[in-house]
C-alpha cells in the first residue's frame, strides 16, 4: 500500500511540473510554482502541504540519493531472457556443460557466476570428470557453492521453499496418490 500511494503522489507531483511548464511557467528548484496545479481528487491544504515537504532540503537530497541509487542497480530478476531455468536445462538435455554460459546467459552479478563456477568443481570432485556419471543437480553442492542457508534460504532458489522444483519442474514432496494409508483392522477402536 505504501508503494502504491507514493506511486500516486509521484504521478501527481510530476503531472503538476508538467501542466506548469504547459502554461509556460518555469518549474525549478522551487516547486511551490506548481501549487496552482493540484489535482482534482486532492484537497488544497493536503496538496499544500506536500509542496512544502518536497520543497524541504531533506526530502530534495533523500530524493537525490534515491534516483542515484536506482541509476546504480545491477541485475534484475530476468537472468535468462524470456526462458525459465527449467526450459534452458531441458533444452541442455540436463547437462550444463553444453550451454555456454558466456554468451547464453547475462550474469545478474559476479556472486551468480562464481556460484556457478563453484558448483561446477564442487560437482566433479565429488562424482568425478564424467558428466554422464554426474547427476542432472546436487542440492548438496549447490548449497555448499553458495555459502549455506541464509535465514532459511538457499541463494538462486529467491524464496522458494523446495528447491528441486526450480531445477526440475516437479515438486521433491509426494503427491497424494503416493501417499498409502495405513490399513486399521476392522474392530480396533481408536482414541477419540
Amino acid at each position: 500500500m505504501k508503494k502504491k500511494v507514493k506511486n500516486l503522489l509521484s504521478r501527481a507531483r510530476n503531472t503538476a511540473k508538467k501542466a506548469a511548464c504547459n502554461a509556460n511557467v518555469e518549474v525549478g528548484d522551487d516547486l511551490s510554482v506548481i501549487i496552482p496545479y493540484k489535482p482534482r481528487w486532492m484537497g488544497s491544504q493536503i496538496w499544500k502541504k506536500l509542496v512544502e515537504y518536497w520543497n524541504t532540503d531533506d526530502w530534495k537530497a533523500r530524493s537525490s540519493i534515491n534516483a542515484s541509487n536506482r541509476g546504480k542497480l545491477i541485475g534484475g530478476k530476468h537472468t535468462l531472457g524470456s526462458q525459465t531455468y527449467v526450459t534452458l536445462k531441458r533444452k541442455a538435455a540436463g547437462n550444463l556443460d553444453e550451454i555456454d554460459l558466456q554468451t547464453t546467459v547475462k550474469w545478474v552479478d559476479t556472486r551468480a557466476k562464481d556460484s556457478l563456477k563453484s558448483y561446477k568443481e564442487r560437482v566433479k570432485k565429488r562424482y568425478g570428470d564424467d558428466a554422464s556419471k554426474q547427476p542432472l543437480f546436487d542440492l548438496d553442492s549447490w548449497i555448499q557453492a553458495v555459502g549455506g542457508r541464509k535465514k532459511g534460504r538457499v541463494y538462486g532458489f529467491s524464496d522458494m521453499s523446495d528447491p528441486h522444483v526450480v531445477m526440475t519442474g516437479t515438486s521433491s514432496t509426494p503427491t497424494n496418490e503416493h501417499i498409502v494409508a495405513p490399513s486399521i483392522p476392522t474392530g480396533t477402536i481408536l482414541p477419540a
